[in-house]
């Protein structure tokens, strides 16, 4: 199946993440952060899923919302999508990409070369130095 990336560019952001803990262990400071949206469609414009990440200064990536339609799962969208992602935040010198995790996700993200780091509640945040 061909697939088109669509991507949108929100600059200046002001993102504020929303877990106290997860910022003092990492020292982020998501303010000025570049958002991006990338919707993943077939050649007909049926969405197949979208993933939406912040670039901050501080040389991090956080995923901050990642799906694929459940009948499109288990198809490779979700690494194609990945890879894409990867690839639009490769020339802002990115050296880690974070994802707060469910913990039936933890999988798949660590097929995608990430490293559970923290608990927090019922997630995990997990890792990927680039």
């Amino acid at each position: 199946m061909n697939i088109v990336f669509v991507m949108k560019e929100f600059k200046n952001k002001h993102y504020k993440y929303d877990s106290l803990d997860f910022n003092m262990v990492l020292d982020i400071d998501f303010k000025d952060c570049l958002e991006k949206t990338m919707e993943m469609k077939d050649v007909f414009g049926h969405k197949i899923g979208y993933a939406e990440f912040t670039i901050c200064p501080n040389h991090i990536s956080k995923i901050l919302n990642f799906r694929i339609i459940d009948k499109y799962q288990s198809f490779g969208f979700g690494k194609a999508l990945y890879i894409e992602i990867e690839k639009a935040i490769k020339d802002y010198s990115v050296r880690y990409i974070i994802i707060d995790s469910f913990q039936e996700s933890v999988d798949f993200w660590c097929k995608m070369g990430f490293e559970e780091s923290l608990f927090e509640g019922n997630n995990i945040l997990m890792e990927k130095r680039l």
